[in-house]
């Protein structure tokens, strides 16, 4: 068994402590209540909706395969749905608005798994500083507004998500940036101090262990990863699910 003496614990969100239950139907919706205010402002679409969503999967596509790990920002999707739509460019307000509602409603897709709230709990109790660091292009309003509704904000030291980095995992500024929050006090421990807990090989595992953090790999069948980005890793750890690490953290030394 490897040592696990560690102060800092890094966690991944969607896959690892909440299931990502209703993304699609949450752009839809968020989508349907952007097309509903543009309305009002003389914008409209038959089919503006479904070229909102199929402009979302592109451009998540095509951030998951760029090398350099830029994240989607928000105000290039919107901007590529009105162009996609024939809609003269809306002022800043009216995008802002629409943005706004189309986060509200997105709000409500994720559902944390069992036992989580506790574990989060125990783990802070124990004496780990934990910080949060996801990938979500989601403005961050709207992913705190989500992380407050599962419970877990009280016991998150921060909370860093990559739209707010510009770049997502496993870019090596949103590690480290994650790190400076969850520690806060500018005395940054060494990588091996650290361990970075996730589901997906090669943003949660490989990208922390390049820096030499230590790495927790949760089982998750529902994970979508190509079996060869599984065979490459090597995790301190493998666990069935988030609470298991309580077996395997007694507390910081």
């Amino acid at each position: 068994m490897r040592d696990l003496s560690v102060d800092v614990i890094l966690l991944d969100w969607g896959g690892t402590l909440a299931r990502v239950a209703a993304q699609e139907q949450a752009w839809r919706r968020g989508a349907q209540a952007a097309c509903d205010r543009l309305a009002g402002y003389g914008f409209r679409h038959a089919d503006a909706v479904g070229r909102l969503v199929e402009i979302i999967h592109d451009a998540e596509a095509a951030a998951q395969r760029d090398p350099r790990h830029v994240e989607v920002d928000v105000r290039d999707v919107f901007a590529a749905w009105t162009r996609a739509c024939g809609w003269p460019p809306p002022s800043d307000a009216i995008r802002d608005e629409a943005i706004r509602v189309f986060g509200e409603n997105w709000v409500g897709c994720l559902d944390p798994y069992p036992g989580v709230v506790d574990a989060l709990a125990a783990l802070r109790d124990r004496g780990y500083r934990l910080g949060l660091a996801s990938n979500c292009w989601t403005p961050a309003p709207y992913v705190h507004a989500e992380v407050d509704r599962h419970g877990f904000t009280p016991y998150l030291h921060a909370i860093t998500i990559s739209c707010e980095v510009g770049y997502r995992k496993p870019a090596p500024i949103v590690f480290r940036t994650a790190l400076s929050r969850t520690v806060g006090n500018g005395h940054v421990p060494p990588p091996e101090r650290v361990l970075f807990v996730g589901d997906s090989p090669i943003p949660d595992i490989a990208g922390p262990a390049a820096l030499g953090m230590r790495t927790a790999l949760v089982h998750n069948p529902e994970t979508h990863c190509r079996p060869e980005d599984f065979a490459r890793i090597s995790p301190d750890i493998r666990v069935e699910s988030f609470g298991d690490l309580l077996g395997r953290l007694p507390g910081v030394s």
